[in-house]
């Protein structure tokens, strides 16, 4: 099994301190990362239009220079001939810094704005299969364009990935009426003012392996709440400690950037590792 901590890697001028932090403070992390072989990878986000943990989900390391495009995991069979699956996901949208910001929210989405949404869809000849608490899957008659994952616009903004290519008119012109109708509504008790679409890919991948997901540094990591964020590797520490030996490959990640931890084999087992050399290179 590997294992994936998913927003471990801090902006650059938290680097040096979360070095000295974790050789301190977390003694079991530090001694992963002291006994493993380090390598930092950057993974080119702009490329795949997902993050790092996304795609190792799904592909290995080494498929990063050969692949196109990236595949995420569909539950669903069908024909793409026949339509195309994407998933509306609902949130609150922030304008600053010359930036449009998207999170996805947390709470079950009021019937009234999933009524919003599938009025209009119906307006654009869209069928929704599926529905939950806080999201919509659709059907479409035509492809939407190349859109990024619903994480990434969140790592990153909405005007990053916005797409203006002709194949995304169909979703600019989705999206902007949807997020018009919703704004009719008063929505102030929900936080809920916009949407993004993501595709549910055709033929996907399923996951490439049994795979670890420790999650509880993202949400700090999304709302620069940097001292949550260090209290927080206290937890993963004490999970490190009892799940250890059981990983294979250990992925710390960032949106960009893949700090990989493998079992060291034959004599390098002996030899300590300088890891904090190699954590500098994050920079």
């Amino acid at each position: 099994m590997d294992l994936i901590v998913r927003a471990f890697i801090p902006p650059p001028p938290l680097i040096t301190n979360c070095a000295s932090y974790i050789k301190a403070n977390l003694p079991n992390l530090e001694n992963v990362m002291r006994i493993r072989n380090a390598k930092v990878i950057d993974f080119p986000y702009e490329k795949f239009r997902c993050t790092s943990e996304e795609f190792l989900v799904h592909h290995d390391l080494n498929e990063i220079e050969n692949l196109i495009t990236f595949k995420s995991t569909s539950n669903f069979e069908f024909n793409e001939s026949n339509g195309f699956i994407y998933e509306i996901n609902l949130g609150k949208i922030e304008v600053g810094n010359h930036n449009t910001n998207f999170k996805r929210t947390n709470s079950k989405v009021p019937i009234k704005i999933f009524d919003i949404i599938e009025s209009e869809l119906n307006h654009h000849d869209i069928e929704v299969i599926d529905k939950s608490a806080k999201q919509l899957l659709i059907k479409t008659k035509r492809k939407l364009g190349n859109l990024a994952t619903t994480s990434l616009i969140e790592e990153t903004s909405v005007s990053s990935f916005w797409p203006e290519d002709d194949e995304s008119k169909e979703f600019r012109k989705i999206y902007n009426h949807i997020v018009m109708a919703m704004h009719q509504y008063s929505s102030d008790e929900s936080h809920i003012n916009s949407i993004w679409i993501e595709e549910v890919s055709a033929g996907a991948l399923p996951p490439k392996k049994e795979i670890s997901i420790i999650d509880i540094l993202r949400e700090p990591s999304l709302n620069n709440n940097w001292e949550l964020w260090f209290k927080k590797l206290h937890e993963i520490d004490s999970l490190i400690d009892q799940k250890n030996k059981t990983f294979n490959d250990i992925y710390l990640t960032t949106t960009d950037k893949i700090l990989l931890l493998n079992k060291p084999r034959g004599i390098s087992k002996l030899f300590k590792k300088d890891w904090v050399k190699v954590w500098n290179q994050i920079k």
